[in-house]
């Protein structure tokens, strides 16, 4: 049995099935194809989102091969389901050589239900502690786009300070929100759009948003993020929609 076959028999049993399993699908001895595998889980994930699937679960033998296949960063696509960024965490995992460092996140995620904090790590050979522009954003962001320059990235990138604890003149920490870039031309972010109440789409934000802690006034003092800044993050977008240009 080929991929593709494996992949169409899964899609089919989803249709009828409330919990799918990837255990039958037959690869072995096809590692020329290894490189396809995360478009087609993507596409999986596509389906199982259609379909009200609730659980996945991948066999240990599919897990090992999407973790050995080759990925090229920025990744394409880009994890925009709980599933793919379960798969995309397991690569930095297992990534080689191990990064010297990883940061928690929030990612704003295209097809998500609700924000989730990933793992960010330093590039490699980024020496530690590393400034918010070192940090290997593209496990979940493309701010290069098809223009593929590393200095136009700066551009979306905008940090917005935290709220002030109380008893405290100023807020300690600050967030950088990172989006992707314009000319790749995401699909509107489903999440953004339910947080913000967007009804126009020009107001729309395209892709997914990436959202780092930092002290404040310092960038190369990252802070991991916790589901308690969720919220704080979160009021930062909304506060920003069709306000702030970074968005456009």
């Amino acid at each position: 049995m080929t991929i593709a076959m494996g992949i169409a028999t899964v899609i089919v049993t989803a249709v009828t099935r409330p919990t799918l399993s990837l255990e039958a699908i037959s690869i072995g001895g096809i590692s020329d194809m290894l490189s396809l595998l995360p478009l087609r889980v993507e596409h999986i994930a596509r389906h199982i989102k259609t379909q009200h699937i609730e659980s996945v679960c991948l066999s240990s033998d599919l897990q090992s091969l999407l973790l050995r296949s080759p990925q090229h960063l920025p990744a394409n696509p880009v994890p925009g389901t709980h599933l793919t960024i379960g798969i995309q965490e397991e690569r930095i995992e297992h990534h080689r050589p191990h990064y010297e460092a990883k940061y928690k996140g929030i990612l704003y995620a295209t097809n998500c239900q609700m924000p989730r904090i990933v793992s960010v790590p330093l590039r490699d050979g980024v020496p530690v502690p590393g400034h918010v522009s070192r940090l290997q954003v593209w496990h979940w962001v493309d701010t290069l786009g098809p223009e593929q320059f590393v200095t136009l990235s700066m551009f979306l990138r905008e940090t917005f300070n935290g709220v002030a604890k109380p008893q405290a003149t100023t807020a300690e920490y600050a967030y950088t929100l990172i989006r992707e870039h314009g000319l790749l031309y995401r699909p509107p972010n489903a999440l953004i759009r339910q947080i913000g109440g967007i009804t126009d789409n020009a107001n729309d934000v395209p892709g997914n948003v990436l959202v780092i802690k930092h002290k404040r006034g310092n960038k190369d003092f990252v802070i991991d993020c916790t589901d308690e800044d969720i919220e704080d993050a979160t009021n930062i977008i909304k506060r920003t929609l069709g306000v702030s240009n970074f968005w456009s």
